[in-house]
């Protein structure tokens, strides 16, 4: 997978430079986009006509009167283009339509297992995002594509599935995958997805650590709000990190066992609820005796787990995934045992929050993706 920019301030194509600023202050006039981006006039005002010709600006009149007249200031528009964003987990699959500044449009959720190896299930995906589409009138000229996030790695180039061993999908392919969608499409790890979603909603946050504490646990690490892959491209796979040395634990599906996976994922606690992790949380508050056990035992294993991710990185942790979203009530019993584990004077209330995205974070992060690779060819 590409190291997609979220936002990337720093190019050096001023078409690029000039959206972004809009984007960001809007409304925004040519004098005031020249003199803050540090760009003359005259390319400042070629930019800007080349974004209003493709619909991603247009001129207002609402800035202050200067010698009798009004300067022209410019609007961002962002339902010119959309994205869907499609994240195909172990038992459903989430449809999320984002516009340009990947606020959510419409969403759809349907149970189905993951099976990338059926002709039927992929033919299925396309029919549901098919409907997406005539559902709410979108032009294939104003689709800017699907963003695809899967439980597994995606190789460098976002062409295969490296590693699918959850499901039995390792080595499928983008093109087979997307064989009944008939869009642009990109391929991505749903823990880079879900750390998309979620630093879009931190804007003034440059580095952090991402865990999606889901149906598995992953993580992605964001340095200069880029994602980081590593040498050979699993970093951030702290679902693998050992936190329990006892020979008696549970076993990963990678094969060892004590793994932050077998602890941590949100099976480790709806077991009690069926696999419902929303009602695992209402009974946990209610007081249930037996969620308190479990929730007590979940936390002292994901304590461990991020202080053990601080120490090395030094950089906030953002909690995602089903639980990071539900547990915002839970956080100060966390940080807590997370300070109890510190040497020096951090303090967990400045570096470890929830999610500030909803449950469907993934597949807005999917979507984001679409919209980053647009804006960066600007």
């Amino acid at each position: 997978m590409k190291d997609f920019c979220l936002q990337e301030r720093g190019s050096s194509n001023s078409r690029i430079r000039t959206y972004q600023y809009i984007k960001d202050h809007n409304p925004s006039t040519r004098q005031e986009i020249s003199k803050n981006l540090g760009l003359s006039y005259p390319t400042v005002a070629n930019a800007v006509k080349v974004l209003v010709g493709n619909g991603l600006i247009v001129p207002s009149f609402n800035k202050q009167k200067t010698e009798g007249r009004s300067a022209v200031s410019y609007d961002f528009c962002s339902d010119t283009y959309c994205s869907i964003g499609l994240y195909l987990a172990q038992n459903k699959m989430t449809f999320v339509l984002a516009d340009l500044r990947g606020e959510i449009l419409d969403q759809k959720k349907v149970k189905a297992a993951l099976n990338l190896r059926s002709d039927g299930y992929l033919k299925y995906v396309g029919e549901q995002l098919k409907a997406i589409v005539q559902k709410n009138n979108i032009l294939p000229s104003n689709l800017l594509g699907v963003g695809i996030a899967l439980p597994g790695l995606i190789s460098r180039d976002g062409e295969y599935v490296q590693y699918g061993h959850t499901s039995d999908f390792t080595g499928v392919t983008k093109t087979e995958i997307s064989k009944y969608i008939p869009y642009k499409t990109a391929l991505l790890h749903d823990s880079d997805a879900g750390a998309f979603a979620e630093l879009n909603k931190w804007p003034d946050m440059r580095d952090a650590f991402y865990i999606s504490l889901s149906s598995s646990v992953g993580g992605a690490l964001m340095l200069d709000r880029k994602i980081v892959h590593g040498q050979d491209n699993w970093c951030g796979e702290i679902g693998h990190m050992k936190l329990i040395t006892d020979r008696n634990a549970g076993e990963c599906y990678c094969g060892h066992r004590g793994c932050f996976d077998t602890v941590c994922r949100c099976g480790v606690l709806d077991v009690l609820t069926d696999g419902n992790i929303e009602e695992f949380f209402e009974i946990l508050h209610a007081g249930d005796r037996a969620a308190l056990g479990l929730w007590n035992t979940y936390t002292d294993h994901l304590a461990m787990g991020v202080h053990n991710i601080h120490m090395l990185l030094d950089i906030p942790v953002i909690l995602g995934g089903y639980v990071g979203e539900l547990m915002k009530e839970d956080l100060p019993e966390l940080r807590k045992k997370i300070n109890s584990l510190e040497p020096f004077n951090s303090n967990a209330d400045d570096f470890v929050f929830c999610s500030r995205s909803g449950a469907d974070q993934v597949a807005e992060g999917a979507a984001l993706i679409q919209i980053r690779i647009f804006e960066n060819e600007i």
